[in-house]
């Protein structure tokens, strides 16, 4: 029986995926960071999108870390949070079809009509 010494590897991992290149593995992680944005992200757009922004934010219930958190591919890697604004209430939640993390909003205080 001969022996057959094999080439020692470094691998480089990123989010549980072995990669055999330091490129491979950045261009998994940027490609991770574009297709799940974080919490903070997903909240400002949509602050914007409700003609608001971080200057008109009340009180929240998330820490820095669930702020710069990935939303994800799945509902349990969302925060669960709430966001108050003067006007608006802002709140994450499982998008039904793509089932990532995403922030709804309602308005505070609502007239009936």
């Amino acid at each position: 029986m001969l022996g057959i010494k094999k080439k020692s590897v470094e691998l480089f991992n990123f989010n549980g995926q072995d990669y055999l290149t330091l490129k491979e593995a950045e261009k998994a992680k940027e490609q991770y960071e574009i297709n799940n944005p974080s919490v903070r992200e997903l909240l400002l757009n949509k602050l914007k999108h409700n003609n608001e922004g971080w200057d008109d934010v009340v009180s929240w219930t998330l820490s820095v870390e669930e702020l710069d958190t990935r939303a994800g591919r799945y509902d349990y890697d969302m925060p669960v949070f709430t966001v108050w604004t003067h006007n608006t209430v802002y709140f994450s939640c499982a998008e039904i079809d793509h089932g990532c993390g995403a922030v709804l909003s309602v308005p505070r205080n609502p007239i009936e009509k």
